[in-house]
């Protein structure tokens, strides 16, 4: 029985949702075709249902994609820096524009695919916050330990600070033409501080 290099499995799946992602971009979720995804790819239809069962288990996998580049990206800013509380803010808003950017580059293109998979969106979308609740609870950790912020829920007050940003986000990946990176940064980048004062430590010059 011969065996797949899994590297090439990896390139291969690659592959495929970089495919389906162009014609999701192109043609939208609901006028896509197995069939055309293969060709896309420069592949058969036999093998592409060798990776993935149905369009729906593709566009899954095509969305579990973007969720953990998200959390790949926010993590690897959290080990560039030393302010924790910087830190935070930072990832903030680099949250929200990660997904602006994501959502411009397919405008209102795949809208069926989120009405058609809403339930797994969700779901692969909470799993995701997880880790970055997660993510955000350790870096509080660190300002807490440094007396930077007040006694508080580290775990909580990461949960409340997603809750509040998450009204920044696109509601799927599609967004207006009329948005604007630059005040969604700024609106983004004054939330987050306005968030994170209410938790700094604010002792003054005699430890009041």
């Amino acid at each position: 029985m011969t065996t797949v290099n899994p590297s090439l499995k990896f390139e291969l799946r690659t592959a495929i949702l970089d495919a389906a992602g162009r014609r999701f971009k192109r043609f939208g979720y609901r006028k896509t075709t197995m069939e055309e995804i293969a060709a896309e790819a420069g592949l058969s239809r036999g093998t592409l249902y060798l990776y993935y069962s149905s369009k729906d288990d593709l566009a899954r996998c095509w969305i579990s994609r973007y969720f953990q580049k998200r959390i790949i990206f926010l993590s690897s800013l959290a080990e560039e820096a030393t302010d924790p509380m910087n830190l935070i803010s930072e990832l903030l808003v680099q949250r929200v524009l990660f997904a602006f950017d994501a959502a411009a580059e397919y405008s209102d293109s795949i809208d069926d695919l989120f009405a058609a998979l809403r339930p797994d969106i969700l779901r692969l979308r909470n799993e995701i916050e997880e880790k970055e609740v997660g993510l955000l609870s350790s870096l509080l950790d660190s300002a807490l330990a440094s007396q930077a912020i007040i006694q508080t829920d580290t775990l909580t007050a990461a949960r409340l600070l997603l809750i509040a940003t998450n009204g920044l986000l696109p509601t799927n990946f599609a967004i207006t033409r009329t948005s604007c990176r630059h005040d969604l940064e700024s609106t983004a980048r004054n939330l987050a501080q306005l968030l994170l004062a209410g938790l700094v430590n604010q002792k003054d010059d005699r430890g009041n």
